[in-house]
């Protein structure tokens, strides 16, 4: 008897607890990470600095966390770069790494098969704060995903 009365407490206890329910945005193990979702090959489609249209012959690889873009207009290897990305960040960032000490600070979106980002031109300089070229100091680069 004095096991069910105990018993019946600690449900009574135990069940008034203030339950709240998890939150539905947080990452899982195999919620993918932005970098997985990038990875693959992708074409340019716009890129624009000062409110001009300029080249889009370009295609970029992502494996991993190396970048590799390719001018489609001449025959040479592809460029490759390190880059990270902070998805925690709003908007997202994004970095190129060039070398040692040369760093392209930027944002970029994803949604779907579209990458977007937006760049400052000049090495080391500050980072763009919206998707939208203020000159030709910063770059807008969209990129859609090559589903061959």
């Amino acid at each position: 008897m004095k096991r069910i009365v105990a018993f019946v407490a600690l449900a009574l206890v135990f069940g008034t607890v203030d339950a709240k329910p998890v939150p539905k945005n947080i990452p899982t193990e195999t919620t993918k990470s932005d970098i997985d979702l990038l990875q693959g090959e992708w074409k340019m489609i716009v890129q624009e600095s000062g409110g001009v249209n300029l080249l889009d012959h370009f295609t970029l690889t992502i494996k991993g966390n190396d970048w590799y873009s390719r001018n489609t207009t001449v025959d040479k290897p592809p460029i490759k770069r390190m880059f990270t990305v902070d998805s925690t960040k709003s908007p997202k960032t994004i970095d190129l790494v060039f070398g040692q000490s040369v760093t392209k600070k930027g944002i970029y979106k994803l949604e779907g098969d579209v990458f977007t980002t937006c760049y400052g031109t000049i090495v080391n300089s500050d980072r763009p704060t919206g998707f939208k070229p203020k000159d030709k100091s910063e770059v807008l680069i969209v990129w859609k995903r090559n589903n061959k």
